[in-house]
């Protein structure tokens, strides 16, 4: 400050002067701040965008592999799979072993006799017709229709849904040969069975997407 006055007094400034020059003195340096501010903000900003397209591309690698896999599922899916699986099931299981253990002291009760031939001789399992079929570029999609509705526990639910979704849903889980089944229709009631227990009316139309080079 002393040598700003000395100089000013040897070149006879005027005081305004010398006040405008000490308030302009410190700009240069806050220009230096503020260039380096955004200097930092320009790379926050770059560093921010690089994390987004990071994120990016490791989602689309996983969707990239997911739809790998799914291709290479339907590709090598089996055209029986309906058949050896979804019309393979028997359900209400523990209430046929009830009812076989009961069978020796029913003789006079024909309503238990004949739920249990209902349940055990084949009436009440899954069978589908197919209603219309389309083929194109190799693929064909089929729609199918439940020609009757079966009744199943909760358990048997579970299991049969996982089997047509694909997923698992605790402790069942898909099966190999699954083709690409999109529930179109899915009709779900409750029936009383008594009063600690009820059992699932399900009735379903799909639709069965597969690749032809597997048939």
């Amino acid at each position: 400050m002393q040598k700003i006055k000395t100089w000013v007094a040897r070149n006879k400034l005027h005081p305004y002067l010398l006040i405008v020059i000490l308030i302009l003195a410190p700009l240069p340096f806050f220009g230096v701040l503020f260039s380096l501010y955004g200097q930092k903000c320009s790379l926050d900003a770059f560093e921010l965008k690089m994390q987004q397209l990071h994120k990016k591309e490791l989602l689309f690698q996983e969707l990239q592999k997911k739809e790998t896999s799914f291709l290479n599922r339907i590709t090598h899916s089996d055209p029986g799979y309906l058949e050896k699986t979804l019309e393979s099931f028997y359900f209400l299981e523990p209430e046929v072993k009830k009812l076989e253990a009961l069978s020796l002291h029913w003789e006079q009760d024909q309503n238990a006799k004949g739920r249990l031939i209902f349940l055990k001789e084949g009436s009440n399992r899954l069978s589908f017709a197919t209603e219309n079929i389309h083929r194109a570029e190799g693929w064909q999609e089929v729609e199918i229709k439940q020609q009757h509705p079966i009744e199943c526990s909760d358990d048997d639910l579970k299991r049969l849904l996982s089997q047509i979704e694909g997923v698992t849903i605790w402790p069942y889980g898909p099966k190999e040969g699954l083709p690409q089944l999109i529930i179109k229709d899915f009709e779900l009631g409750k029936k009383p069975l008594t009063s600690q227990e009820s059992v699932f009316v399900v009735n379903m139309q799909l639709i069965k997407r597969e690749n032809l080079s597997s048939n």
